[in-house]
């Protein structure tokens, strides 16, 4: 009797143990995240697997990546700014920094062309959210435009956005079907690009290759080019917005009989460097560019147009000799066509009035110092036989900088009135 109280005594013990082991199954309706964000699974958390941001990745601000974003092609996860999805389906995308850039794109950073088009500007801003690669564009612009003006720390978002934005519009370009409103969105990310590249200390190349981009987009995806949003880049629209925004005096007061004289002398002086027609024949334009500033500013204007347009109408192998830092003639002409840009480019009133009335004046006083920089950049990189070509050009980029009192180290006055400037846009 004992013996058999104790083996009872023994299987209540067993069972019970066996009861205590089985307690977790009332969890038996959790469901594992199977799915969720790399992230999570390497914190060891359960993630509620929204996309494409999480929640408690949004909510500690942590990068949230997917494994499905992570063996997506690069275009869908190039850097920390996300994938390549519309941004209008989830705001926390954009930091408070972002809201910066837009609107400072928006009231003081927007390109200078289409001339006085800041509506044409409020119109791309109004199709951005279709296209991220143009909105990356536009933070890209207005990111690189506050970095330069205010000295900030803004340079490393501006190169985010600008690869996000470059690697969207390759993609798109590659595989989207064009109609007027997409080609219309392409066309403005890719001259958003190149005024940026205008920003960049080292991005003379990507200026000219975004130039040559805006031609090839306008000429063979813009096949309704009158109902365009930029309709008014054709030539004689152009020429005729410049008649009306020039300024009442001497349109090109920086840039007199003196100067053009000293610049064609300057250009004549390389024609034995000029072994191609391409580079003859652009040689040829540049003076007559200079010559008609003097004698008939329009003409100037209308001429100018061509210097780009010959970059876009070049084979893909007449280019890229072109650009070849070691085609040294090719690099001295197109040191004299910055010449003539900064000099057509200062000599419009670059003003647009807001929707308030108020004119808010574009703060472009880095333009100088971008110059000078590339200027010295061509000059450094010439060999010894070459230099003396490009003493005018860079004494030129010199005397401009010292006017403007923008030399390399930025003036205490010229940063005052640039912070006070962008000020003001912010108010």
């Amino acid at each position: 009797m004992g013996s058999s109280s104790d083996n009872d005594d023994a299987e209540s013990h067993q069972s019970s143990s066996i009861r205590v082991k089985r307690r977790p199954v009332p969890r038996k309706g959790h469901r594992k995240s199977r799915n969720g964000c790399l992230t999570c699974k390497k914190r060891k958390v359960k993630c509620d697997e929204l996309s494409p941001r999480c929640g408690i990745c949004t909510r500690l601000s942590l990068k949230c990546v997917f494994a499905s974003d992570k063996s997506a092609s690069p275009e869908s996860s190039c850097n920390d700014l996300g994938p390549a999805r519309s941004m209008s389906t989830d705001p926390s995308w954009f930091s408070i920094a972002d809201t910066r850039f837009l609107q400072h794109f928006l009231f003081a950073a927007y390109p200078t062309l289409p001339l006085d088009g800041w509506t044409v500007w409020q119109g791309v801003s109004q199709m951005s959210y279709e296209y991220d690669f143009l909105i990356h564009a536009m933070l890209a612009l207005g990111a690189s435009h506050l970095n330069m003006l205010l000295g900030g720390t803004y340079l490393e978002a501006a190169i985010q956005h600008r690869v996000t934005a470059i690697k969207g519009l390759n993609k798109f370009l590659s595989s989207a079907h064009l109609n007027l409103h997409n080609a219309d969105a392409a066309f403005a990310a890719t001259l958003i690009l190149a005024f940026q590249s205008h920003q960049m200390g080292e991005g003379l190349i990507e200026f000219l290759t975004m130039v040559r981009g805006c031609h090839l987009v306008g000429v063979h995806a813009m096949a309704d080019f009158d109902n365009s949003l930029f309709r008014t880049f054709e030539r004689e629209y152009y020429v005729k917005s410049a008649s009306h925004l020039m300024k009442p005096t001497n349109a090109f007061a920086r840039f007199g009989p003196e100067m053009v004289r000293g610049f064609c002398e300057s250009a004549k002086k390389m024609a034995p460097l000029c072994t191609s027609v391409q580079d003859l024949e652009y040689l040829a334009l540049l003076q007559r560019v200079a010559t008609a500033t003097v004698d008939n500013p329009l003409l100037g204007y209308r001429e100018h147009t061509r210097l780009h347009d010959r970059l876009g109408w070049s084979t893909p192998e007449e280019f890229s000799r072109f650009i070849d830092p070691h085609n040294y003639p090719a690099r001295l002409l197109i040191l004299h066509m910055l010449i003539l840009d900064n000099v057509m480019d200062s000599s419009i009133r670059e003003t647009s009035t807001a929707t308030t009335g108020s004119s808010i004046r574009h703060t472009f006083v880095y333009k100088p110092r971008i110059l000078l920089v590339w200027a010295e950049e061509i000059a450094n990189s010439l060999p010894a036989e070459y230099v003396p070509y490009s003493e005018w050009p860079v004494q030129f980029a010199r005397r401009i900088n010292r006017n403007q009192q923008q030399l390399l180290d930025w003036p205490e006055t010229a940063s005052a009135s640039a912070q006070a400037n962008v000020t003001e846009i912010m108010i």
